[in-house]
């Protein structure tokens, strides 16, 4: 605690020593004491006090040195072999099954007993089964359910070091469909999200996506799009039954009971998954949420890939911009539910973050579809003063015509008498003008 301590002024060498020492010491420490889930919370509570980048090294150092050492390198086979007895029971019954739930609590509490002293292997024993099996994804994330922080913080980077990973192609030679693993990975980080007692690290995920967009690397959105679905149940236009498929040609209230999945809406999964998410988006000082950046960077991306897409085929280049177009939409479509439906969002948080329509159109170089889609909750909320308002102007300009109409009926008669007293002297001036001629 010390060591970290913001006020003291050698805090950057002193880190260094502390990661050093985690690194080095306690993680193979750790993995040489089997089912000590007090130790694994200990270690926890220095590692959180680091940033994340600080303990990602940490991580890769932590298995470097394990390794190295022959006890700990003992200990990771021991955990790898604990795993896959795990892994050969992950056919779970049916959901329907009364048995289900003992069956799932067995397989958890054993996967938690491993991880609790060897997570650094056991996180990329998962992350290599969801990457080679993406059928079983579903199963193996019912049983990570109880790991303890530790587990979820090295499972977080095992997920981006494995999406990183350089050398590694994310897309088919055809260019239109992602590989099977980017579907499995992407599909274990989407449902650890909010599966879990202690969740994915989504303060970590959500800027790592931010960023990649920011960078060029579409296929990012492919988390981004697994995360929305699994956590709040609102999934794209491209996802819908064909028993759906006619409600997207009628008006925008059918088109979003169509694209939202109504049938799962009021799981408290979803309820508690939208709640984490919209935390998350909005957390921090307003110039660093990521509310309404992140929408921004997809439609930025739209334009932005058509030119910087090193490809020689239309048909990758199209996929690659439908996929962007589908989840930008799909994120924006999550938004206003939670905003006009759902009430979980303040509409006054998100108009406070949404930068004027003239803005994102000349300076963000937004498209206008996707900058109406952004400001449509805002529109949507305002219509009903906007149209008090009108009418209230409607009503007093027919009551200034009124009056006004009023007014020139008063006048008629003065008007007439006006005349005929003009005319009177304009026919005596003439009866005049006739007398001295004669």
């Amino acid at each position: 605690m010390y060591a970290l301590n913001p006020n003291y002024t050698d805090n950057s060498n002193l880190e260094l020593q502390v990661c050093k020492v985690l690194a080095e010491v306690g993680l193979p420490a750790l993995s040489v004491n089997q089912a000590n889930r007090a130790l694994a919370y200990e270690l926890w509570e220095v590692l959180e006090l680091l940033p994340f980048h600080d303990r990602a090294e940490v991580y890769r150092q932590g298995l470097a040195s394990c390794s190295a050492c022959p006890p700990a390198a003992a200990a990771g086979q021991m955990a790898v072999k604990a795993f896959k007895k795990v892994k050969a029971r992950l056919a779970l019954p049916d959901k329907a099954d009364k048995g289900r739930k003992d069956v799932v609590r067995a397989n958890a509490n054993l996967l938690s007993k491993v991880s609790h002293a060897t997570p650094l292997q056991v996180a990329d024993q998962v992350l290599w089964q969801a990457a080679s099996f993406p059928n079983a994804v579903e199963p193996l994330a019912e049983v990570l359910k109880l790991p303890n922080p530790l587990t979820m913080d090295v499972l977080t980077y095992t997920a981006l070091f494995w999406w990183g990973r350089l050398g590694r192609s994310k897309m088919k030679e055809d260019g239109a469909n992602e590989e099977d693993w980017v579907s499995g990975v992407a599909d274990l980080v989407g449902i650890a999200c909010c599966n879990s007692k202690h969740n994915f690290k989504l303060h970590t995920l959500l800027p790592y996506l931010f960023d990649e967009l920011r960078g060029g690397d579409t296929p990012a959105v492919l988390l981004l799009r697994s995360i929305i679905r699994k956590m709040t149940g609102v999934d794209g236009p491209a996802s819908v039954d064909p028993s759906q498929a006619g409600l997207l040609c009628c008006g925008p209230v059918l088109q979003a009971e169509a694209i939202h999945s109504m049938a799962n809406r009021e799981e408290p999964a979803l309820q508690m998954g939208r709640s984490i998410l919209l935390k998350v988006l909005t957390d921090g000082p307003p110039e660093q949420q990521l509310l309404v950046p992140l929408a921004v960077a997809m439609a930025q991306h739209l334009d932005w890939s058509l030119f910087t897409l090193n490809t020689q085929h239309l048909k990758e280049l199209a996929e690659q911009h439908d996929r962007v177009n589908e989840i930008c939409q799909q994120y924006i479509m999550m938004l206003e539910h939670c905003m006009l439906r759902d009430r979980e969002l303040e509409l006054r948080t998100y108009a406070a973050a949404l930068p004027p329509l003239h803005v994102l159109l000349s300076h963000y170089r937004v498209h206008p579809g996707i900058a109406w889609m952004l400001w449509r909750p805002v529109v949507a909320a305002l219509e009903p003063q906007l149209m008090a308002k009108l009418e209230a102007q409607g009503l007093a300009a027919a009551a200034a015509g009124e009056e006004g109409e009023e007014g020139e009926a008063e006048a008629l008669p003065e008007a007439a008498a006006a005349a005929a007293a003009d005319g009177g002297r304009t026919a005596a001036a003439a009866g005049g003008v006739g007398g001295e001629e004669g």
